[in-house]
């Protein structure tokens, strides 16, 4: 809405971009990472600080679970967390994976474990499939 009323979205530009959606199947990137570690070191100033505001992050959401009456162990969140974000990387993701923030909301309006699951799987199919550049 905002691309077509701001006259950034055209219906050319609109057909130039839907020609970018199709499989995109994931990389394993996992030599890439060591190869170009150097390239890396640089930015460590920068990630340390990012990765301890993730974690802190975690807790905050899972100490806001708790308070909506669902306990959840603090070490294995952090564990899911850490995992999730070191399998995306081997596959080129930048970003690091957390709980979702809000849960006492989400609770609140009944959502359940189908709630994640179909974010899930509507993130994986508008990554897999370029519907983000439309």
């Amino acid at each position: 809405v905002i691309g077509w009323s701001g006259g950034f979205l055209t219906r050319d530009n609109l057909n130039d971009q839907i020609q970018n959606v199709k499989g995109y199947p994931g990389d394993f990137v996992i030599v890439d990472i060591f190869t170009h570690a150097s390239e890396v070191t640089p930015y460590i100033g920068l990630i340390i600080p990012v990765g301890l505001t993730v974690a802190v992050g975690t807790i905050q959401c899972v100490e806001l679970a708790k308070l909506a009456g669902d306990n959840y162990n603090i070490r294995w969140s952090m564990l899911g967390d850490g995992a999730a974000t070191m399998l995306a990387a081997c596959f080129g993701s930048v970003f690091g994976m957390t709980v979702f923030i809000g849960h006492p909301a989400f609770k609140a309006m009944g959502a359940r474990v189908t709630y994640n699951g179909l974010t899930a799987l509507t993130f994986l199919i508008v990554c897999y499939t370029g519907l983000s550049s439309v």
